[in-house]
């Protein structure tokens, strides 16, 4: 059985810096909270799920690497072309147990307090089917 695995890196945005979300800000999911609880709160963090319930319910488990399930602060701000040595940074997201033959629309989605136009670029869309 397959085990396929996503690698995400967020959009390059010139000198911005994630803030967190007050605790128990209202829209946050509580997966989110709880990490904000544990890690630095001052993180990007990301969730993905199964985009209705019958993908949901398709998906299966997900393991987050990092298991912080997100980029740690030091990796912004972002500064521009000017800075040579910025490196991008990555996670990856392995789907453990998807169904098999079954086109599962999944939804990655980045949270932070001040994300410019959410959703749209705080939101990734993509399709996995695994034969």
């Amino acid at each position: 059985m397959g085990k396929p695995c996503v690698i995400i890196s967020p959009a390059k945005i010139a000198n911005w810096m994630p803030t967190a979300f007050d605790n128990g800000s209202v829209g946050v999911p509580d997966e989110v909270q709880r990490l904000m609880r544990i890690f630095n709160s001052n993180f990007l963090f990301v969730t993905c799920e199964g985009e209705d319930e019958l993908d949901r319910a398709n998906i299966g488990p997900m393991a987050y690497l990092p298991p912080y399930q997100g980029f740690p602060s030091y990796f912004f701000p972002y500064k521009g072309d000017t800075v040579s040595s910025y490196v991008a940074p990555l996670m990856a997201v392995e789907f453990l147990n998807p169904i098999n033959g079954t086109l599962i629309n999944v939804v990655c989605q980045a949270w932070a307090r001040n994300l410019p136009d959410l959703p749209r670029r705080a939101t990734l869309r993509f399709s996995l089917q695994v034969n």
